[in-house]
């Protein structure tokens, strides 16, 4: 049997205490910017600058970019 040997990260609580981003709602965050990053269920992405991606690690990751 092959298992999937990922890191359990928790990424949420990672960019909160980072101290740039504010959980504004579930699955709902905003960047000190005003950048919102939200989890779109009818796509099951993360929604972020216009586009959609795969993880929220990821959306992040473009919303911290988009910012400097």
């Amino acid at each position: 049997m092959l298992y999937d040997v990922r890191r359990n990260r928790r990424t949420d609580l990672q960019i909160v205490n980072d101290g740039d981003f504010v959980k504004v709602g579930k699955k709902h965050f905003r960047h000190v910017s005003g950048a919102e990053v939200k989890y779109d269920c009818n796509a099951w992405a993360w929604r972020a600058c216009d586009s959609l991606w795969q993880t929220l690690e990821v959306a992040v990751s473009n919303v911290r970019r988009e910012a400097r």
